[in-house]
């Protein structure tokens, strides 16, 4: 969307070293494939609409269960 404004977007994502063990990384999008971005009646995409219903919906689960909550939800809406 920043024409002009990026690097070298054909080397792809950087390699994420030297985390901390609770650091949580989430992609709306598998290695390959492009994130849906939704349409436009909707405010957020598909990946980022899934993460915020389950962090309404379940707002005292952990992150572990949000991940996986919006991870089904994307896949079912995405087929």
């Amino acid at each position: 969307p920043f024409e002009g404004k990026h690097r070298n977007v054909s080397r792809g994502l950087a390699e994420v070293k030297n985390m901390p063990p609770s650091t949580y990384i989430a992609f709306a999008a598998g290695a390959g494939q492009t994130a849906g971005d939704g349409n436009t009646k909707e405010r957020n995409g598909v990946f980022t609409g899934a993460f915020l219903k389950s962090l309404e919906e379940n707002p005292s689960d952990e992150l572990d269960m949000i991940f996986r909550k919006t991870r089904f939800d994307v896949l079912k809406k995405t087929k």
